[in-house]
């Protein structure tokens, strides 16, 4: 009775938060920020030096690859990656992008995190029901015995 109602608790949260993964990373403002790393970051890195220069036009690519996938209502399989690149590439006086991104994927991160546990915590009731199983096994067969281990042997065997 106990396992169904936790497999159905786990359903019913399963419902509710289906579909919201999409949600947790904003469309719009999504293609909007990638927009603007595709418009102010070629300026910007025009004033940085090798090898970071190549860095920043590395993370430019990857976001206009992503730009050109785009459709209404879905956003491109790489986006988080390519906003990643556009973070950790960023040149200086970008920093109003940078934020701006670094708000869009924070609460799709939290996210990705919450769903995890979700679904690896039951794990544990798994664990309890096998160990348990052993712990009742092992008691119905009398419990812990002491057992001597002899170390004569005898001669010609």
């Amino acid at each position: 009775m106990l396992l169904a109602d936790f497999h159905l608790r786990l359903l019913r949260g399963h419902r509710r938060d289906h579909g919201h993964a999409e949600g947790a990373v904003r469309h719009e403002q999504s293609i909007a920020a990638l927009q603007r790393v595709d418009a102010t970051y070629p300026t910007l890195a025009e004033s940085v030096q090798e090898p970071f220069k190549s860095e920043v036009f590395g993370a430019v690519t990857e976001v206009r690859e992503v730009l050109a996938q785009v459709q209404p209502g879905a956003l491109p399989e790489g986006t988080a990656n390519a906003m990643r690149a556009a973070i950790s590439n960023s040149p200086r006086g970008a920093t109003e992008v940078v934020d701006e991104i670094k708000g869009i994927l924070g609460p799709a991160d939290n996210f990705g995190g919450r769903m995890s546990f979700r679904w690896v915590a039951p794990l544990s009731a798994v664990i309890i029901i096998v160990f348990g199983v052993l712990y009742l096994r092992d008691r119905a067969a009398g419990g812990y015995k002491a057992e001597t281990l002899s170390t004569d042997r005898k001669s010609g065997e």
